[in-house]
């Protein structure tokens, strides 16, 4: 029999404390590098990139959207999940993500623990666990021109809550990069204050 890698037992060994998810679920993540007037994204899950541009002469301002959810809705992934050999099946009742039932048994064996069937809302995940969820980032580059004015990187905590549109809108209202940041999270609790407030982070960077 397989044995389970170092990866699955630690995320078995702290089950019992409360923080398998955190440990589990591995994260997502999103990283810009600029050379020059070249922006270069890379991201992994559900994590994303926003390019605010000045689009009139008149100052009016729109929005680019420069990564696409790693999740089910996802052409190139989807395609994957339902790929012959599969180690992943889409949950039609939850939209979720989740692994196979004899995947799921698999990892029960390896760890002789009666273990919960996850539920993924993404399907590529830095340091996940579960067979199927891919670890490598899917990589753009792009040309910035003169309109393009304001960067923004962002977990999903801020895009469940908020959508482009109104991110552009809170991070133009400051000058200061911080300040712009600090009101997008200070707005995504404001209106959710009432739910489940997901990981909200955010960067903004002046072009």
């Amino acid at each position: 029999d397989a044995a389970a890698t170092p990866q699955e037992l630690f995320f078995y060994r702290v089950v019992g404390t409360n923080s398998n998810r955190v440990v589990s679920f591995g994260t997502t993540a999103v990283v810009a590098l600029l050379v020059g007037r070249t922006l270069h994204v890379a991201h992994a899950g559900d994590s994303r990139a926003l390019l605010v541009r000045e689009e009139t002469k008149y100052g009016e301002f729109g929005c680019l959207e420069l990564t696409v959810d790693h999740n089910y809705e996802h052409p190139g992934e989807r395609e994957r999940i339902q790929a012959p050999g599969s180690s992943l099946i889409f949950s039609e009742e939850n939209k979720y993500v989740r692994p196979t039932k004899e995947e799921h048994e698999e990892l029960k064996h390896k760890t002789d623990m009666n273990l919960p069937c996850p539920h993924l809302a993404f399907t590529r995940s830095l340091g996940h666990y579960m067979k199927g969820i891919l670890h490598e980032p899917e990589i753009s580059s792009r040309q910035l021109g003169e309109g393009d004015v304001m960067l923004l990187l962002a977990s999903d905590g801020i895009f469940q809550c908020l959508n482009s549109r109104d991110i552009m809108g809170v991070a133009l209202d400051y000058n200061d990069p911080y300040e712009a940041a600090r009101n997008v999270v200070e707005h995504t609790i404001a209106v959710n204050y009432e739910g489940d407030i997901d990981n909200s982070t955010v960067i903004v960077a002046y072009l």
